[in-house]
């Protein structure tokens, strides 16, 4: 029978959940999260907590993570993230993903404990050496959604990050390929770049799904891609259909990218991101017509999101 153990009774974080285990871990090694964070069911004061360096999600990145918005108490595709997390963890036989009443008792905990109605949220599910699993929630201060956001630049990761990635599709703790291609970006002058296979197709930003328009058509990688299944993505493309827009799930190149109208990046926390640059090619304006009129469609949509209780 699995159940929410007390804080230092299991392996893994302070307070494990599952089968029971051994000692918690050295408390001077920790692990910084802000403003506050949920573990096991319950809220856990303050900007650290304690880990066990020796278990499989410290020291392999064995977990799971999804991350959401939640703004004026209402989470952004709840369900959604719900559901993505447990298809994912079954495949990598994790135990005890959150349902989705436990997601929103939870979330309502860490908006309660941190005094915040609106924070970028991250659900982690820690897989542990007994073979139960740890939930935490962390929470972090974030603006209020813009929409659209702030355009951005856009160009193509390093050679070295591209091709297929290991567990394409699920949402690892092991990022680190998406962090350095990030960093790499950055210190190219992209705010995001995308990743291409071998032959040069786009798949997929480091943080975000890339959507283009052409003659008022949306196009975006398909997923049988090595790509993850974007949550705000498939929001993005309903919501298009329904304004009377044409939708395209295609393999595409860079050179697709630079013959575009417009091209947008979605996320679960900056929502809808237009792109002011590819490369060296400036798109004006930006944000274009299209991805105005589905801004505002995403904006009223996630409006009417149920609020936590």
């Amino acid at each position: 029978m699995r159940y929410r153990g007390g804080f230092g009774s299991h392996r893994g974080m302070a307070g494990g959940r599952g089968q029971s285990g051994g000692a918690v871990g050295n408390p001077r090694r920790r692990c910084a999260v802000q403003p506050g964070q949920v573990l096991n069911g319950t809220f856990v004061p303050g900007e650290t907590i304690a880990v066990n360096p020796r278990e499989p999600f410290f020291a392999h990145g064995f977990g799971l993570f999804e991350t959401l918005r939640v703004e004026d108490r209402r989470p952004h595709f709840l369900a959604a993230h719900v559901q993505r997390m447990e298809e994912a963890a079954a495949e990598l036989r994790l135990e005890g993903p959150p349902s989705l009443d436990e997601a929103r008792s939870d979330l309502a905990k860490l908006l309660a404990g941190t005094g915040e109605d609106t924070l970028r949220v991250r659900v982690h599910l820690l897989g542990r050496s007994d073979g139960g699993t740890d939930i935490l929630y962390v929470g972090e201060p974030v603006q209020p959604l813009v929409l659209p956001a702030e355009a951005a630049t856009l160009g193509i990761a390093a050679p070295r990050f591209n091709g297929a990635l290991a567990l394409p599709g699920l949402k690892t703790m092991n990022y680190l390929a998406n962090r350095l291609a990030e960093r790499e970006g950055r210190e190219r002058g992209f705010d995001e770049v995308v990743f291409t296979l071998p032959d040069g197709t786009v798949t997929e930003g480091t943080r975000s799904t890339v959507i283009l328009v052409k003659d008022e058509v949306l196009l975006t990688p398909p997923l049988d891609l090595p790509i993850l299944p974007g949550v705000t993505r498939a929001t993005v493309l309903e919501l298009a259909r329904g304004l009377g827009y044409a939708t395209t799930e295609r393999r595409f190149g860079v050179a697709a990218l630079l013959d575009a109208d417009e091209i947008f990046l979605t996320g679960s926390v900056s929502g809808i991101r237009p792109v002011r640059r590819v490369l060296d090619r400036v798109l004006a304006p930006s944000p274009g017509p299209v991805t105005q009129a589905i801004a505002r469609a995403y904006a009223a949509r996630v409006a009417i999101e149920p609020q936590l209780s």
